[in-house]
């Protein structure tokens, strides 16, 4: 291992590289190619992944270029360890095009093919650096996941707190309010105590709303600090089924047909919480038409996804909705019911580890909506395992 010299990055016009490799391998032609170039000031090379987090520590490069020949576990754990927060570095792999997919899910800004000659066409390479250098440098002035996660989560925790206190107080009030009501004889003054009372529940349901608003940020924000990986959906699915009898244990259980051990793309929360939350709206749809039926819940494959439909019987959603109801506030809740934010969060959930949601109505009444995953590939390594409790509370 080169040890690179330490020191402040170099402007966007000349970043300054350091060249992360695998042991005997073309990161010293990488190296030699980009040292030709004006443009970019090489500062080190490191051969070893295992050193790969201290030299990036101790060199403060602008960027880094990751020359990977092959899959491993180790090549991925210290891409994430440059590319995320608390210090983030931009990174460009140089990997066969096997690896571009779980490239771009573990933070890497650019990929390029190792089999294109780069040593010949040293200026793409040096384009993708300067690409991510000015990505970064713009994003810079941002909060980072990590922060606006920890800032959202400050906020929802002290707006929850009077609201609790609120929210008891009005429920006291309200109850208090009723009896009095019940005791007084007089038509004008109960008239009176009986539109305080409407005031009194109008209040209730404000607060209700932003508690549930503080919320829908909180799970925005923690949405947003998840890495989609591997993952195990039989484990997950399980949890889902778990929480929603604990949650309703009144309801029917849902009735799942399918294979429900597949191995997707998508994060431990971004998945749980998107099942979970649809299958709340399909019963709730339910329990709105009147029908005692459980959800129907199938999971199966085609067009090189998985594919998870939940279907309910209720009213349906509106026609002028339908092409709408992902939008955030859109919702066909009566007032006082959802802020419209559930699907939104759905939608963000799934489209970042390249899957997406769809709603549509349903022969014979109610509405089926499809969530679709990217099957994980074989050489994608298990980043998290959904059965790993301690890995599940990080997530």
């Amino acid at each position: 291992m080169s040890t690179p010299p330490s020191g402040p990055p170099a402007d966007d016009r000349q970043p300054s590289v350091l060249v992360l490799g695998q042991r005997d391998g073309h990161a010293l032609e990488v190296h030699a190619a980009l040292d030709q170039d004006s443009r970019i000031e090489v500062i080190g090379s490191v051969r070893a992944f295992d050193h790969a987090t201290a030299a990036v520590q101790e060199a403060n490069p602008a960027a880094v270029v990751v020359v990977a020949e092959h899959d491993s576990a180790v090549l991925w754990r210290t891409l994430m360890a440059i590319a995320r927060p608390p210090a983030p570095v931009p990174v460009v792999l140089v990997a066969p095009a096997a690896l571009q997919h779980t490239a771009f899910l573990t933070g890497a800004e650019d990929w390029l093919d190792i089999h294109d000659g780069l040593a010949a066409n040293t200026r793409h390479l040096v384009r993708a650096i300067h690409n991510a250098v000015i990505r970064r440098r713009v994003a810079s002035g941002l909060p980072t996941h990590g922060h606006l996660h920890g800032l959202v989560s400050g906020v929802a925790h002290e707006v929850n707190n009077p609201l609790t206190v609120i929210h008891a107080n009005l429920e006291e009030a309200c109850e208090n309010l009723t009896d009095l009501i019940e005791s007084i004889e007089d038509p004008a003054t109960k008239d009176e105590l009986e539109g305080i009372h409407e005031i009194l529940v109008e209040d209730q349901e404000a607060a209700h709303r932003i508690g549930a608003l503080s919320r829908g940020l909180q799970n925005l924000a923690r949405l947003a600090n998840t890495v989609p990986a591997a993952l195990h959906t039989g484990p997950a699915i399980r949890r889902v089924m778990n929480r929603f009898q604990r949650a309703y244990p009144t309801a029917p259980p849902p009735e799942v047909n399918g294979r429900t051990d597949w191995r997707v793309h998508a994060s431990v929360f971004g998945f749980e919480e998107a099942m979970f939350h649809i299958l709340e709206n399909a019963l709730n749809a339910n329990r709105a038409a009147g029908t005692t039926a459980a959800v129907e819940v199938e999971i199966t494959t085609r067009t090189g996804q998985v594919e998870l439909y939940i279907r309910d019987r209720g009213p349906g959603v509106r026609a002028d909705l339908v092409d709408r109801v992902l939008s955030p506030f859109v919702t066909s809740s009566l007032p006082g019911g959802g802020l419209g934010l559930g699907l939104t969060l759905t939608a963000l959930a799934l489209r970042r580890s390249g899957g997406d949601v769809d709603l549509r109505p349903r022969t014979g009444g109610g509405t089926e909506v499809c969530l679709s995953f990217l099957p994980a590939r074989a050489e994608v390594p298990l980043l998290f395992e959904a059965d790993d409790p301690e890995d599940i509370a990080a997530r």
